[in-house]
């Protein structure tokens, strides 16, 4: 029986952990450059981002007014109808009630109805009765227009000012939406930039090049390489 040779397991070499690269001079120069500029940016965000602060108040302001004024000429735009209604029903009653014209209506219907009743073969005294009365609601009517025509021409008005204030209400309150959607854009940004040269102060504080994300200015964009850019060979 062939004898049993026992072969120690073989280890691996221990890992050595890597260091990261410290930086050199050209990588701080470059860093610091991209950081000045950056700097710059945060600056101009900054004060763009103050002045759109300042701008937002007043928009808002005349917003909540343009929206309180067409409010009210809605509210006036639905009044207006029924006081015309109202004024027309009681401008008939009283002309029925206390007016001449009314009074001689109330007689000509009176006579209207006995004589179709008890002398329909009359035909020319209905006729002229019927006339009469014609004649009497026309004039009760154009004394009644002349109530109305006044509060008509205040609901044209009214409907002309309410369209003229709700388009003004919608201007303005896009105006306010983009506002903040642009201001909402530019803080972001404005974050992520500091972000972006915060990491940049920290790599230079440690000397170090490892895990720096590549940075790009907010208005970065990108080009078409040219023909005499050379490319690097695989080592």
């Amino acid at each position: 029986m062939p004898d049993i040779i026992n072969i120690p397991p073989q280890r691996s070499p221990p890992r050595t952990r890597l260091r990261p690269r410290p930086l050199t001079a050209r990588q701080r120069t470059n860093l610091r450059n991209i950081r000045r500029a950056q700097e710059n940016d945060l600056r101009r965000l900054g004060a763009t981002l103050n002045a759109r602060s300042r701008e937002y108040g007043p928009l808002a302001q005349e917003v909540e007014l343009a929206n309180s004024h067409r409010n009210d000429d809605a509210m006036r735009l639905r009044y207006l109808p029924h006081l015309l209604r109202n004024t027309s029903q009681r401008s008939q009653m009283e002309q029925s009630i206390q007016t001449d014209i009314g009074q001689r209506e109330s007689v000509v219907e009176g006579l209207l109805a006995e004589y179709r009743v008890n002398r329909p073969y009359d035909i020319e005294t209905i006729e002229h009765l019927r006339r009469e009365l014609y004649t009497l609601n026309d004039a009760m009517y154009a004394n009644t227009l002349v109530l109305l025509t006044p509060i008509q021409q205040e609901i044209y008005l009214a409907q002309a000012n309410y369209d003229e204030g709700y388009r003004r209400y919608r201007y303005l309150d896009e105006q306010l939406i983009n506002h903040s959607l642009s201001t909402h854009d530019l803080t972001q940004a404005h974050d992520e930039l500091y972000e972006q040269s915060n990491d940049i102060n920290i790599a230079l504080g440690q000397g170090q090049g490892r895990n720096i994300r590549r940075h790009r200015r907010p208005t970065y964009k990108r080009g078409k390489k040219g023909k005499r850019t050379r490319r690097r060979r695989g080592l």
